[in-house]
This record gives C-alpha cells, structure tokens and sequence, in this order.
C-alpha cells in the first residue's frame, strides 16, 4: 500500500485526524466537532451531543449569572465557579488546570460498572459561566484527549 494511502486510511480510523468537522450552535455558543456527532436532547442541559459510532459525549450547561445570585451564591470567577462544581459534585480530582487559554479539571465516575473520563472545561461570558464536559470511556482516554481540547478549543460564544 502507498505511503499516502495509508495516511488516509489512518486519518479515517483516528478521531483526531477528522475533517474540519461540523459546527453546533445553541444559546449564544457554537463548537465544532467531527461529522460524527448527533445533537440530543439530555435532561435540562443547555446542549448535548453524542458520536454515533462511539461512546463518546459533549454535552453544555449554561448557569446565568442571576441564577448564580438568586442561589444565594457569590461566585467571581471561571476558577471560583469549577471549585463550586467540583465541590457540589462530590468530584475530589482538587485540581483546576489551565492550557492554551482553557481552564479545565478532568474526573472520573464509574456508572454501570464502567469506568469514565470526564474534561470539564468553564468559560466566563458577560452573563454566564458555562461548564462544557467532554467523555468517554477512561480505556479511550488515549485515543479522545487531543480532540477534547480540540473540540474545546472551537468553543464560541456570541
């Protein structure tokens, strides 16, 4: 086989190697992931998107600012608003980190006795934070970890 034959055949198997994808808009923020991601809808989020052939989801919450302050709560900051997250959710990973510009803690939970691996990443707009998690299965961390901050690093906001 040809050198450039096999590159497309390795392109079309890897999830990171995807075309440059399709892009989702909903409330003000859009993202670009592969051509293989259906939008669902999944209980009261802002937005959710699975791969078809994989077990692998997006999925957006958006927590408006005065949602935040009729909760009673004072939250100032992206970093602020991950450590309430974290904290509420039982998620003991204790550590909020930052690369390329992304502001991100990575948990794992075990439903159904299967292990996953979720990125959460939080953004901060003029009336919102935002919290986007990224999962899949931990075996197949590996394989999504690139395209998670890939897919993460598409994120705009209106």
């Amino acid at each position: 086989m040809c050198l450039s034959c096999a590159a497309a055949v390795l392109c079309l198997l890897c999830p990171s190697c995807s075309d440059d994808g399709k892009t989702f808009s909903k409330a003000g923020m859009s993202i670009t992931l592969t051509d293989d991601f259906i939008e669902n809808d999944y209980y009261n989020l802002t937005a959710h998107y699975e791969m078809e052939e994989e077990d692998v989801t997006v999925s957006a919450a958006k927590e408006e600012f005065s949602a935040i302050k009729e909760a009673g709560d004072d939250i100032s900051s992206k970093e602020e608003y991950a450590s309430v997250i974290m904290k509420d959710n039982d998620i003991d990973t204790g550590l909020l980190e930052s690369e390329d510009g992304l502001t991100y803690f990575v948990f794992r939970k075990t439903p159904y006795d299967t292990e996953y691996v979720y990125y959460a990443f939080v953004f901060e707009t003029e009336d919102a934070f935002w919290l986007f998690q990224f999962g899949c299965e931990s075996e197949s961390e590996d394989d999504y970890r690139d395209s998670f901050m890939k897919w993460a690093g598409s994120i705009r906001f209106d």
